[in-house]
């Protein structure tokens, strides 16, 4: 995975803009050799995270279940759980924990012995000390299998989601002799739509998939602490090409940045006109950007995330194209890029070849690779209603409430 900008940042966006000489029509030449490659290395890096999901899939159930009668024992509500298994040592004791709770729970309710509540909070104690020594067994048993967890699921990245070349993955099914789940779907065109193929490599330039900007919600902070809503993303697709953009609050702790980045921070919402009375964080409005890319197919050197044509781009952020991948990017807008979102200006990823470096005194030369548009259906009102949130100061105020219920 390839990340740039997620720490914090000073409030500056800093891009190249290349001046486009030409456009290029038709898929670019090398999208056939770069997807027939990504399809026969996804047979293999599939079928190693099929066969870790079929591993980890009982512990994963056995966690659940857990987790489960924990809740249950909290609540002392055994429907929650029944019918409890009386063949499950842990499952058995829990029954019987159950029995005892109700037992003495009437005796308690006859004689009002304090005593009797101290054993029923000693034995629950107990129950839940049981429960939770099997979740840190299980924890230890689900790592020590997963070792290579994390090697297999990144090499399976670039292939979750992709639509995969048919013949490319045939092809490697018999050299390999897999019997993995995405060679039995390519061999079967009557299967589910667990994965998506083509014909033809080429074929992939005729999918396109346009989601429009999403209605922002409150901010919410949920079970594990993470803050989640405020947010308003639309999502576009050309073949294997996914771009993702969200405008969003960028919110860090005040004391987790430096003092020149802090007071980076409050000046540019001082310029912007925002008022942000939360002392122990600082905030900025940003573009979330996730741009899941192949390899480069028209001997791109850079991605640009821009307004307006790709003639005349007004770039927001760019990046080295390098060997392809997820790139990742959470960029500060300024108040002309903030303003243009609320217009409803149309926002596009363009991959684009720089022609060497330029000669003195004058502007880099680039040549247009391919361009992938975003939606602008609901951009303008989306965002203004987002901005107006920020502005007004429901989410200051959403957020000195979350952080104030959680201390």
């Amino acid at each position: 995975m390839r990340s740039t900008a997620f720490a914090p940042v000073a409030l500056v966006v800093l891009a190249l803009v290349p001046p486009v000489l030409r456009a290029q029509e038709g898929p670019p030449p090398g999208l056939a050799a770069a997807e027939n490659a990504r399809s026969r290395s996804c047979v293999g890096a599939l079928g190693r995270l099929g066969e870790l999901n079929m591993q980890l899939e009982p512990l994963g159930r056995r966690a659940a279940r857990l987790r489960a009668l924990n809740q249950a024992i909290a609540l002392e509500d055994s429907t929650q759980v029944t019918p409890l298994d009386a063949s499950d040592a842990v499952e058995s004791a829990v029954r019987q924990w159950f029995s005892t709770d109700a037992a003495l729970g009437r005796r308690y309710a006859e004689t009002g012995d304090s005593t009797i509540n101290d054993r029923r909070a000693t034995a629950k104690d107990s129950i839940r000390q049981r429960l939770q020594q099997d979740m840190d067994s299980l924890r230890s048993k689900a790592e020590a299998e997963s070792t290579d967890a994390q090697e297999i699921q990144t090499a399976a990245a670039p292939c979750q989601g992709a639509v995969l070349v048919r013949p490319a993955v045939l092809e490697e099914c018999r050299a390999t002799a897999s019997d993995s789940q995405v060679c039995a779907a390519a061999a079967d065109t009557a299967q589910g739509d667990l994965f998506r193929f083509v014909d033809h490599p080429e074929d992939l330039w005729d999918i396109q998939e346009f989601r429009p900007w999403t209605d922002p919600g409150p901010l919410q902070v949920t079970q594990d602490g993470s803050l989640v809503g405020a947010r308003t993303a639309a999502r576009s697709r050309l073949g294997n090409v996914v771009v993702t953009v969200a405008l969003a609050p960028m919110i860090r702790e005040r004391d987790q940045v430096d003092s020149t980045q802090a007071a980076d921070f409050d000046a540019n919402l001082d310029s912007l006109g925002i008022t942000f009375d939360v002392p122990q964080f600082v905030m900025a409005p940003a573009l979330e950007i996730q741009a899941n890319l192949p390899q480069p197919i028209g001997g791109e050197t850079h991605y640009l995330l821009h307004f307006g044509d790709p003639a005349s781009p007004a770039v927001v952020w760019s990046v080295p194209a390098g060997s392809g991948g997820l790139f990742q990017a959470m960029v500060p807008l300024s108040g002309e890029n903030l303003n243009k979102l609320q217009a409803g200006d149309p926002l596009s990823l363009t991959a684009v070849k720089l022609n060497g470096p330029p000669a003195e005194g004058q502007p880099p030369q680039a040549d247009f690779v391919f361009s992938v548009g975003i939606m602008q259906v609901n951009e303008s009102r989306a965002t203004s209603a987002l901005l107006d949130y920020m502005v007004n100061g429901g989410l200051a105020e959403d957020l000195k409430r979350i952080t104030s219920s959680g201390s």
